[in-house]
């Protein structure tokens, strides 16, 4: 998610704007956490569940105190569950029954106000039970609604955003919910495409105009390099075609979706190319998510990603330190002392703007050195959780392994600044 439009996305982030997580409840066919959607049971008027499915009930993931954007998650007694989450009152002209927040314009159970239910055979409409819903609206569950603006009915009954908005019978589901058709959660399928900033995992999630950088919408950064997010394959998402093969490693749950599961002679590696090279610049950086899990070797490195004999980060084996070895001069040295526990999950950041480099450790900078000069390459490929390396991809030759996983990697032809890194960190961590 950094463009220098990680500019456009990163300031976003700065400011707080932001989409992503992970799956709450959802409508028909996706249920919430802890049951499925579907007809496995019915809603209050017959009708198949659109909410989600908790203990052979059909919830209202949205509004119930019990279980508040997904089943089993109960708000604490001073709370109401007001759009799938708990807080301390109801927002958007809702009002609080048993601590749940219904609209009692159109909820059939209550309609008018709190516990008033409407008989078999009535719906509710404008606050009041009656026959027939009014000219341009739909029945749906027992409530009288327009499909063409209602979260939990949105273009026709059971197609519903539950915790997200409805735009002209469209999800616009920027709620941190995987809602109806969605491709990704909060983005893509029949949902209003993503704004500057929203998570995505394809440029169809987002806005016309926008492409999908690093699993934020937002204009493409021309000085990414290599976006790296293990998303159920290798693949380079920057636009630039810097695909890796997995050569035995496998994916895994990540830090953000998947990553990638490194050990021994088990890693990625990309073929040798002119962006990576990188030869005379005087800027790069370099980030990812990452957490070991055994020994690499004492006395060894296990790497995070490597060019041979050009720019490198890893983890040494025997302290747990992160360190870098960037070729400015003609050679290279390891560098580094920020600690990085093993068995949890951290993020680092290495960056070099031609006079100093900079190392970061989960959103804080830890160790900065001298460094001048134009950026040195030789005929190698890229590495990540191995060094060594050959041009054309191939991994005979390659050691150090990572062990562990290795998430959201991304490389740069420029030094991103303090805020871009702690934007990033705070949105992913």
């Amino acid at each position: 998610m950094i463009l220098r439009a990680a500019v456009g996305v990163l300031s976003a982030l700065a400011l707080g704007v932001g989409c992503g997580g992970d799956e709450g409840g959802g409508p028909s066919g996706s249920g919430g956490s802890g049951g499925s959607g579907g007809d496995a049971a019915t809603g209050i008027d017959g009708s198949s569940c659109w909410g989600a499915v908790c203990g052979g009930e059909c919830v209202d993931v949205g509004s119930s105190p019990k279980h508040c954007g997904g089943c089993n998650q109960a708000c604490p007694a001073a709370e109401v569950c007001s759009l799938g989450k708990c807080a301390a009152a109801c927002g958007g002209g809702e009002s609080a029954c048993s601590g749940a927040c219904v609209d009692l314009n159109v909820d059939a159970q209550h309609c008018g106000a709190c516990d008033h239910a409407c008989a078999s055979g009535q719906v509710c409409s404008a606050g009041a039970c009656a026959a027939g819903c009014a000219a341009g609206q739909t029945v749906c569950a027992g409530s009288c609604v327009d499909t063409q603006t209602s979260p939990k009915h949105c273009g026709a009954c059971g197609a519903g955003c539950v915790l997200g908005a409805c735009l002209g019978g469209k999800c616009h589901c920027e709620n941190a919910a995987k809602d109806g058709s969605e491709t990704d959660v909060d983005c893509g399928g029949a949902c209003v495409g993503c704004a500057a900033g929203k998570a995505c995992q394809a440029a169809a999630d987002c806005k016309s105009g926008l492409a999908c950088v690093m699993g934020w919408c937002g204009t493409k950064d021309q000085d990414l390099v290599g976006s790296w997010r293990f998303e159920g394959n290798g693949k380079d998402s920057s636009g630039n075609g810097h695909h890796g093969a997995l050569n035995g490693a496998t994916l895994v749950a990540g830090k953000v979706g998947q990553g990638l599961k490194v050990e021994a002679s088990k890693c990625l590696t990309v073929p040798d190319g002119a962006t990576l090279d990188m030869v005379g610049g005087t800027s790069l950086s370099v980030m990812a998510w990452v957490m070991t899990q055994g020994d690499c070797a004492p006395a060894d490195r296990g790497i995070i990603l490597n060019k041979e004999g050009s720019y490198e980060l890893g983890i040494q084996c025997a302290t747990q330190l992160f360190q870098e070895a960037i070729n400015a001069t003609g050679s290279w040295e390891w560098s580094g002392t920020g600690a990085v526990g093993a068995g949890a999950w951290h993020h680092v950041a290495v960056t070099f703007d031609g006079a100093t480099v900079r190392h970061w450790v989960d959103g804080a900078e830890v160790f900065t050195r001298a460094l001048s000069g134009a950026l040195i390459d030789q005929a190698s490929g890229l590495g990540i959780g191995c060094r060594g390396v050959a041009a054309d991809g191939s991994v005979a030759a390659a050691g150090s392994w990572f062990v562990g996983v290795i998430d959201e990697v991304a490389l740069y032809r420029r030094a991103l600044s303090p805020a871009e890194i702690t934007a990033y960190y705070q949105k992913t961590k």
